[in-house]
């Protein structure tokens, strides 16, 4: 009964180790995702375009808006900012539920909760170019 429990606290050990290495280094996912085929619509506002509000129904845009959220990794060390939302997207669930993200380049709130952003402008830069970019190529 020895020889198993001198094995297992090494790769106990090891796996508490590599976990906390990942968290410090790629932050944590966010959970409560939604799926493509479960979002009936998309809203996406952003403050720096406050002209355009964007609501997409199709296929294309909602994979697009709900992939973004694969860029969205949390930290559980770093700080919340006091700085409001640029960006606030709502996804129209097709059982009536809605799911809210908004964030600004360093805190995310999801469904109002403030959550410390792991990598700082990423989300932000991708949900600006994803959907507003190609406004500022005009005119």
């Amino acid at each position: 009964m020895k020889k198993p429990a001198k094995l297992l606290i090494p790769i106990l050990a090891s796996a508490v180790f590599a976990t906390t290495a990942s968290v410090l280094a790629d932050g944590l996912p966010i959970f409560g995702k939604p799926k493509a085929e479960d979002v009936k619509q998309v809203k996406i506002e952003h403050l720096d375009y406050p002209n355009d509000i964007k609501e997409f129904t199709d296929n294309k845009n909602i994979e697009l808006a709900v992939s973004l959220l694969s860029y969205l990794h949390i930290s559980p060390i770093k700080k919340i900012t006091d700085n409001p939302p640029k960006i606030n997207i709502t996804y129209n669930l097709k059982d009536g539920s809605c799911i809210t993200v908004s964030a600004n380049s360093s805190t995310v709130w999801l469904n109002g909760r403030p959550r410390a952003i792991h990598d700082k402008n990423t989300f932000y830069k991708m949900c600006t170019a994803a959907f507003f970019f190609q406004n500022e190529n005009k005119g």
